[in-house]
């Protein structure tokens, strides 16, 4: 990371002695430590989103050789490695951002 890629997330840095404080992770004396750590999740995600490459799923097409099942198949796996979206449960039941990327 560059400095100013930690500035972005800079106010969400936990303090050096924040740690865990007991074994059992749901233990209520680790509370403080774990709301740093989601804290610091929610900011990373937010300020460095996944990036989108469109150009990569624009430019999937079908070899000669290939089926059409594998194509499909082949391109859904595309679309969600380099759209930013996942893929959602509910395929085919309604159409949603992953879809279109179809």
């Amino acid at each position: 990371m560059a400095a100013a890629d930690i500035a972005k997330i800079h106010d969400k840095l936990p303090d050096v002695n924040i740690r865990l404080r007991h074994e059992v992770w749901d233990n209520i004396a680790n509370d403080t430590y774990k709301n740093a750590v989601i804290d610091l999740t929610d900011a990373i995600k937010k300020e460095f989103p996944k990036k989108i490459n469109m150009t990569t799923i624009y430019t999937c097409k079908q070899k000669a050789d290939e089926t059409t099942d594998a194509f499909i198949e082949r391109v859904a796996e595309v679309v969600t490695k380099y759209s930013g979206v996942q893929k959602p449960t509910n395929v085919g039941q309604e159409s949603g951002v992953w879809e279109t990327g179809l």
